[in-house]
């Protein structure tokens, strides 16, 4: 049995960034007859954001808040430091520190001048085939999300990255707000390999908001994964949210994902959830999301498009809340999107959405993300009463250049633009129809 130790000291604790020493195998004499592998790994990103204030002011709108005013400038950070330790008789431990980049309704900039806070993200134990060859149980706090492509985000499942599922307690609709929250989910995850073209997973968990136990979540979801091939997949999940009070949503939906051509180089994909449930007392739950799309890959160029529904809440009054509830984390655009730089816009929204993407050699490439986003119903505040700021959030621009300088190591600079934007004329001061956002940063894994 051979003991691997990866040793990772230097400024991760103080600010984040990694410096990488390796040990030589332990001595033969000196290994644990009770381990068979014990490696430490993690991960870091550092980046320099400059953020117009059209951004933070429809943020402000949002939340019912003043607009702080003025562009600002600021240093983000994240780092994770993991350990995994391997049993004999297939028995697996993981645990992960981690800094977060925001929480608490604010970003954690290293800028500050505070050491980061470090926290224990991940904490659990699988147990692979004990009770049964097919069957892997994990125990513990850990992240957890359904993705129906292997190189996208969540739509509807990413407890590693949300913010908690409903509102603040005795919300008796659902509205879109600017948060910046990450709960720390834990429970317990029992995978089954039924056969060769049936995967089943069965998870219980509960979500660790923050501040008074009443508001934390309890969750059950059930996910039927069918990979019919290599070239395609269909599953069908269920999912199902107990809140504050006496609110509980259940979700029911599923998907698909399909590749054609003798090298998969068009694929067609779509997932289409239900909602049903309360709210709170006396307001009953009728929601719906769904996405549908297609990709194409053509030597070293990329291109996506594809076209999303969420639906929102039409009248706040009427004791039937209509906006679609999700555990999300998506920040493909850093302005709309984002939790810890933009709008975290999550529900009520309609989008058509482009990418095109080419590798440019040597570990460099370009990638150019376009998206319309328009409003089905009226944004309101927490009252139910009208923002005043339109239907119409713009259309976002994200360019991003990257380049590997090695498998570990990652240059990015990216700029994003939201343009023609009625939301954000209705926010500013000064009127303005447009915002800003740039990022230049590095991300090392080890």
């Amino acid at each position: 049995m051979i003991v691997r130790i990866g040793i990772a000291v230097g400024t991760l604790v103080a600010l984040g960034v990694p410096t990488l020493v390796f040990a030589q195998d332990t001595p033969p004499l000196q290994r644990s007859p009770d381990i068979e592998k014990f490696t430490l790994s993690g991960s870091a990103r550092l980046e320099f954001l400059f953020r117009g204030s059209g951004v933070e002011a429809l943020r402000a709108r949002l939340n019912g808040a003043a607009p702080p005013g003025g562009d600002d400038t600021f240093l983000a950070g994240e780092s994770r430091l993991r350990l995994d330790l391997a049993l004999p008789d297939r028995v697996r431990f993981a645990l992960e520190l981690a800094n977060l980049p925001y929480d608490g309704g604010r970003d954690l900039p290293l800028s500050d001048g505070g050491a980061p806070e470090l926290l224990l993200r991940r904490l659990y134990a699988d147990l692979e085939g004990v009770f049964y060859d097919s069957l892997t149980l994990r125990v513990g706090a850990f992240d957890y999300a359904w993705k129906i492509r292997p190189n996208d985000e969540p739509f509807l499942l990413d407890l590693g990255r949300s913010e908690p599922f409903f509102g603040a307690p005795g919300a008796r609709f659902t509205r879109a707000t600017a948060d910046r929250e990450i709960a720390l989910p834990a429970g317990a995850l029992l995978k089954w390999r039924a056969g060769d073209f049936v995967e089943v997973e069965a998870l219980w968990m509960t979500v660790v908001e923050g501040g008074a136990a009443s508001r934390d979540e309890s969750l059950g979801a059930l996910l039927a994964n069918f990979p019919l091939s290599e070239r395609s997949a269909v599953f069908a999940g269920a999912l199902q949210v107990a809140g504050p009070g006496d609110g509980r949503v259940t979700t029911l939906g599923g998907g698909v994902d399909a590749f054609f051509g003798p090298d998969r180089e068009l694929e067609l994909f779509g997932e289409a959830w239900l909602q049903a449930g309360r709210l709170t007392s006396g307001v009953s739950k009728r929601a719906r999301a769904g996405r549908f799309g297609a990709r194409v890959v053509a030597g070293d160029w990329t291109a996506e498009a594809s076209m999303e529904y969420v639906s929102g809440d039409e009248d706040p009054a009427d004791g039937r809340d209509e906006g679609f509830q999700s555990y999300e984390g998506r920040d493909r655009f850093r302005i709309v999107e984002s939790a810890e730089f933009g709008l975290d816009w999550d529900t009520n929204l309609v989008s058509m959405r482009a990418r095109v993407a080419k590798r440019l050699g040597s570990g460099v490439s370009v990638r150019l993300d376009l998206g319309r986003f328009r409003l089905p119903e009226e944004a309101v505040d927490a009252s139910g009463a009208s923002l005043g700021i339109g239907k119409d959030l713009g259309t976002e621009a994200d360019f991003t250049l990257s380049a590997d300088l090695s498998r570990a190591v990652e240059l990015r600079a990216s700029i994003a633009i939201l343009a023609g934007s009625d939301a954000l004329e209705a926010a500013t001061p000064a009127g303005d129809r447009s915002a800003i956002l740039g990022a230049l940063g590095a991300s090392v894994r080890w």
